[in-house]
């Protein structure tokens, strides 16, 4: 730019010096030294100017960046000036070190030189150590020999504790039977006595007869034998011959009659002695021991936790509550007053504590300590996470039977069979295994549970809260006076005093607030004297089979009042005495306004009871009015102080479930004396029988994925709905069998499962572990 500025100027220069020496035209040289020559004058100094500046700026610009350039020079030659250091400072490290080299070396030279056997010393230490290496093998070697003589002499004895204990078992098995047999021919040898005084007696009225008097017929007879002094061995049993004898006495062998009576007499009871004797043995032969229980009971007021609060209340009562813990729930039933009362005596905050988990916490010396895990959610023999129950080997098995500590799961299954991981960790886990009926026992057994780890242990039924309808005579009234004092001194039921109900005779009031829960009062205000409720308690769910019950509800009652056809003997309203009838042969019909209630709980996996109602009126063809008044699934928590009323309210029960491992909803229908119609296979057969209720027809078929885990197919009951159906127009037109059954059942129930019968099987099993070889 500086050069062409330079030549501007130049040839501005000529340019003037031509107009210059250009003198001989006037006008051009006029314009030009007047108008031309001034203006390229100032024109060439604006540019010159112009290209002044820009060349300023341009080596103002050049400057700015060769110090930038000059300033990344100077960091890169320090950053070389600081590894150059750095390499300096390692070589000077190495040369140093090389120089140490050389001096140790050295050293080690003039060492070898001064001690010709340094290596040989080396060398000798090198053996040491090797020999001493060989040693401590060989000393690892017979100290896990010393272990596995150990374990075999521990796998040793306990088989022989086995085998002794099925020799005593074998040996007791062979006393009862002798008890048995002994207690027949007690019976055989009751029957001849009572033969005896009965021809003694006829004797005698004929010796009164004839007029010999007492005198002579007692002359007549020999002397009794005298009482011996001390106890004799019993002679043997009467032969053949002597029995017929005895039993083919004519009237007037009166000798021989009075002799064989005595003889009789004498025989039976020394039998009896020697049968008391047995008795006092066997029972002497299994004492019971001291323990301690603690019991993890499911939370969410479930059937679980109702039946293991039941059993504990029972227990404690029994015991104590001092023996017992058990977890706290923070979500429970609405129990009573005496029952949280025990609760809160027997509960731990800490599901942890109820494990023992060092010395401190472990019972004293020679108290059994038994852990029962009692939750269905942990699956069968499972155990929940939150209880902290550290898995077992079977050394650990061992350590904890030596220490009297003992594991039980109380289980049960709905199906056929239990899956193979459950069996092994029943057989691994745990110590014994409680199933509530024989039909779990063969459960457990097929799936590979040992058979001796496997007891039945019945659930209980608060037989003071439901109550039996049909109590009005005598002896049911003091059954139920039985029954409160089984509940506790102050007569409370688990449950409150819930008497009363429709049907029962007694004055309910008004049924606006009978539940305090709107739609359930709503239901049974609309009940009219001729409506038949019938009832049906579960959580919703396919196992339940809530199809099949919809299905045959509607399928048997179509209208709002149905005419079914009944036997002529049936009778008629609710009080009638039925028993007293007897049946023609012909029927009748009757005109049966059924009317169906479900109590049910929504599960978190299942689906929508109210989306299924509508899914079945749809594909059945049924109104949804028509079913308005008919039917209600109730789904709302209601607390379980109403749920006897519930039951009393109600006029059958039915279930017709696929499986059940116990069934408590059919346990507390029966109790409260319900006619109760439910599926004649799986737990509920423990307790259900053609004499107390109506076990339905079936046929096994596959059951659902759900309850495979994967192996092979498990199965499950399918009702006869035709069987279904016929059961629901017997109860509903109240026949005097439907009736006798509920009866029958109120007093089975009362028999063997109340809560104070099924506290002394628990405490027998509790106690008995003690016996247990693992």
């Amino acid at each position: 730019q500086i050069t062409f500025i330079s030549q501007l100027s130049v040839y501005s220069h000529d340019f003037s010096c031509f107009l210059g020496v250009w003198p001989h035209h006037p006008f051009v040289v006029l314009k030009a030294r007047v108008v031309l020559l001034p203006a390229m004058r100032l024109g060439t100094v604006g540019i010159v100017l112009i290209g002044a500046l820009a060349g300023v700026a341009i080596i103002c610009f050049s400057i700015t960046n060769l110090h930038s350039d000059m300033d990344d020079l100077q960091a890169t030659i320090a950053l070389n000036q600081k590894v150059l250091a750095e390499q300096e400072h390692a070589l000077k490290e190495l040369m140093a070190m090389t120089e140490r080299g050389h001096a140790g070396l050295k050293a080690l030279n003039t060492q070898i030189a001064k001690g010709g056997n340094s290596e040989e010393q080396i060398s000798n230490m090198l053996l040491h150590l090797q020999s001493r290496w060989d040693e401590e093998s060989q000393a690892a070697a017979t100290h896990r020999k010393d272990e596995e003589r150990m374990n075999k002499a521990l796998e040793t004895a306990v088989q022989r504790a086995n085998q002794r204990s099925d020799a005593s078992n074998q040996k007791l098995e062979g006393l009862e039977a002798a008890v048995n047999k002994m207690m027949q021919e007690a019976a055989t040898h009751g029957k001849r006595r009572d033969r005896i005084e009965e021809l003694m007696t006829n004797l005698t009225a004929k010796v009164h007869k004839s007029g010999l008097g007492m005198g002579a017929a007692q002359a007549m007879a020999p002397a009794p034998p005298p009482v011996a002094a001390a106890p004799t061995p019993a002679p043997p049993p009467p032969s053949a011959q002597a029995s017929a004898a005895a039993d083919d006495l004519e009237d007037d062998d009166i000798p021989a009659a009075t002799g064989a009576r005595e003889k009789v007499r004498t025989s039976t009871t020394q039998k009896l002695q020697h049968l008391k004797s047995a008795a006092g043995a066997k029972a002497t032969s299994r004492p019971k021991q001291s323990y301690e229980v603690a019991w993890y009971r499911e939370c969410g007021c479930t059937g679980m936790e109702v039946e293991a609060t039941t059993l504990l209340v029972g227990l404690a009562k029994r015991i104590g509550p001092d023996r017992i813990r058990t977890n706290k729930c923070t979500s429970s039933c609405d129990w009573p007053q005496d029952v949280q009362r025990v609760l809160q005596q027997i509960s731990v905050a800490d599901d942890r504590r109820l494990w023992p988990r060092n010395a401190e916490d472990r019972p004293a010396a020679g108290t059994l300590f038994v852990l029962v895990v009692h939750a269905a959610f942990a699956g069968v023999c499972g155990t929940p996470d939150g209880l902290g129950l550290p898995y077992r080997s079977h050394n650990d098995a061992l350590v904890e039977s030596g220490g009297r500590m003992f594991r039980v799961s109380r289980s049960m299954m709905e199906t056929d069979s239990v899956n193979t991981f459950s069996a092994q960790s029943c057989n691994e886990q745990f110590d014994a295994v409680w199933v509530p009926s024989a039909f779990n026992q063969n459960t457990f057994k097929k799936a590979g549970v040992k058979a001796d780890m496997i007891s039945i242990l019945h659930e209980a039924v608060d037989t003071a809260s439901f109550k039996c309808k049909h109590a009005k005579d005598d002896k049911d009234k003091e059954s139920d006076d039985d029954e409160a004092e089984d509940a506790g001194e102050s007569g409370e039921s688990h449950f409150g005093d819930q008497a009363g109900g429709k049907g029962d005779g007694s004055d309910n009031g008004d049924d606006a607030d009978l539940f305090g829960v709107d739609q359930l009062d709503d239901f049974m205000a609309e009940a009219g004297p001729d409506d038949f409720i019938f009832l049906s308690v579960f959580k919703w769910e396919s196992r339940k089979n809530w199809l099949a019950l919809l299905k045959t509800f509607f399928a048997a009652f179509p209208e709002k009042e149905t005419t079914i056809s009944v036997k002529k003997a049936a009778a008629s309203g609710h009080e009638a005495d039925s028993e007293a009838e007897e049946a023609d042969g012909s029927d009748e019909t009757r005109t049966v306004r059924a009317r169906l209630l479900i109590k049910t709980q929504r599960l978190d996996w299942a689906s929508d009871p109210s989306e299924d109602l509508l899914m079945f009126l749809d594909s059945a063809g049924i109104s949804h009015n028509d079913v308005k008044g008919r039917l209600l699934i109730f789904m709302d928590p209601l607390p379980s102080s109403k749920m006897p009323l519930l039951y009393q309210r109600a006029d059958a029960f039915v279930l017709p479930s696929h499986g059940e491992g116990w069934g408590l909803p059919i346990a507390e229908a029966m109790a409260t004396g319900l006619p109760t119609i439910a599926t004649g296979w799986g737990g509920q057969t423990e307790f259900m029988n053609s004499g107390n209720s109506f076990p339905l027809g079936y046929k096994l078929e596959t059951a659902d994925d759900a309850q495979s885990f994967g192996e092979r197919p498990q199965k499950w009951a399918s009702v006869d709905l035709d069987d279904l159906k016929s059961a629901m127009h017997e109860v509903a037109a109240r026949t005097p069998e439907s009736i006798s059954k509920g009866k029958q059942a109120c007093k089975d129930m009362r028999s063997s499962y109340t809560p104070s019968f099924v506290a002394g099987k628990l405490d027998d099993l509790l106690s008995g572990l003690g016996t247990k070889v693992i």
